[in-house]
């Protein structure tokens, strides 16, 4: 990590690091460019990478800080700031690998899920034609014919 720290100090390299950031190239990215370098370099192996990457982090969001940059907290390497979390593996890939090695699994998702999901919406669907919230208003009397509806059926003998 010294050998690391001390290129990094260096005030070209920290400059160009700085600019890195402020333009919008994430933490992770120059992490993961440093270390793969010092390791293709042979200056530390694999493992000691990835031990590294945490500190080398901290230490380039505390470089960011003191230079102002206004875009720290972004971190990680997509467009929201968020953590990838299915690494360009789409749906339709996953239920292809799934029907060769699980096809159990594949069964159930593609045919007894989207039956239950079926059923499930009917039943809603049901209820609500059956609730009164899902009946439709009567329609709307006015005042006057309201006060003469009962005296034309003789209920009202005041």
């Amino acid at each position: 990590m010294d050998a690391l720290l001390d290129s990094i100090q260096d005030p070209d390299v920290e400059e160009s690091l700085i600019q890195l950031m402020a333009s919008g190239v994430s933490i992770e990215e120059i992490t993961n460019t440093m270390t793969k370098l010092g390791f293709v370099e042979g200056k530390f192996t694999a493992d000691v990478a990835e031990i590294l990457k945490p500190n080398l982090g901290v230490y380039l969001m505390g470089l960011a800080v003191e230079a102002g940059v206004d875009n720290v907290t972004k971190v990680v390497s997509t467009m929201d700031g968020i953590p990838r979390t299915n690494y360009g593996m789409d749906d339709m890939q996953l239920l292809k690998i799934m029907k060769d090695r699980n096809p159990d699994l594949h069964r159930q998702i593609t045919n007894e899920m989207p039956r239950r999901e079926q059923a499930q919406a009917m039943r809603q669907q049901q209820l609500q034609q059956e609730s009164f919230l899902g009946m439709p208003e009567p329609p709307m009397r006015s005042q006057a014919s309201m006060v003469e509806a009962p005296e034309e059926s003789g209920e009202m003998g005041i």
